[in-house]
C-alpha cells in the first residue's frame, strides 16, 4: 500500500497550493485525491500537486489527502492545516 510521508503548502490571498510526497508500495501510485473540506468531498487528480483557488481571505482550511495505487488500495490519509494569508488593505492618501 503506498505511504503518503508529507504534504507542502504554499498559500497566497485566496489559494492554497497542497504537494504530496508519497512512497509506492508494491503497485505504482495511480491517482491522488484533495480535499479543502475536512473530507468531505474529494477532487481526483494523477498529480502530485494540486491548487485550491478562489478561496476566502485569511482563512483557516483543513487540507486531506490521500492516494491511491494501481491495485486500488488507499494509503494512509494526511490531514494539514492550512491558511490563507491576509491581504492589508491599501489606504490612498
Amino acid at each position: 500500500m503506498p505511504v503518503i510521508s508529507k504534504v507542502e503548502t504554499s498559500k497566497t490571498s485566496n489559494s492554497i497550493t497542497a504537494t504530496v510526497t508519497a512512497t509506492k508500495g508494491t503497485n505504482n501510485i495511480s491517482k491522488y485525491y484533495y480535499s479543502i473540506d475536512n473530507g468531505s468531498t474529494f477532487i481526483e487528480t494523477t498529480s502530485n500537486s494540486y491548487t485550491f483557488s478562489n478561496l476566502s481571505n485569511n482563512t483557516n482550511y483543513r487540507i486531506v489527502v490521500k492516494v491511491m495505487d494501481t491495485n486500488g488500495k488507499y494509503s494512509n490519509t494526511y490531514v494539514s492545516v492550512s491558511y490563507t494569508h491576509l491581504t492589508l488593505p491599501t489606504i490612498r492618501l
